[in-house]
């Protein structure tokens, strides 16, 4: 074994502060942590990432993604259109529709502690259900 081999230890030691390097050489000013382009994409989902987001086991030549869809084994419908009055909401210049954008992190915050509940009532066998729904 020559002199200039690195032993286990100090190879790890070594590669550690070169990760610590790397990183505190993507910060900007001010701490804001420069991730580069949002420029990955997922082969089977189509979700956008940042190529540090990568699988650890994949290659930076060819990286893969896990935490959208689990390499393709989670298939979900596409998403919908919305309603024509949540749509005017979002996309008219009308008052409203302007208050409502300004306003939309304050509504958001409101619903998200509040859930939704049903009691049903079933009438028998083959026949509707009939729903109680409640806001909370």
């Amino acid at each position: 074994m020559s002199t200039t081999s690195e032993t286990l230890v100090s190879r790890k030691r070594r590669l550690q502060r070169d990760r610590v390097e790397r990183h505190r050489q993507r910060r900007f000013d001010g701490g804001c942590l420069d991730l580069g382009n949002m420029n990955q994409t997922c082969l089977h989902c189509s979700a956008r990432f940042w190529l540090c987001e990568k699988d650890r086991n994949s290659s930076l030549s060819s990286p893969r993604f896990a935490i959208c869809c689990a390499g393709g084994k989670v298939r979900l419908p596409p998403v919908l259109d919305p309603p024509p009055y949540l749509l005017d909401l979002y996309t008219s210049s009308q008052l409203e529709a302007i208050s409502f954008r300004k306003n939309i992190r304050a509504y958001n915050g409101i619903l998200a502690c509040s859930s939704f509940g049903a009691n049903t009532v079933a009438t028998g066998y083959n026949e509707p259900i009939y729903t109680e729904n409640l806001l909370y």
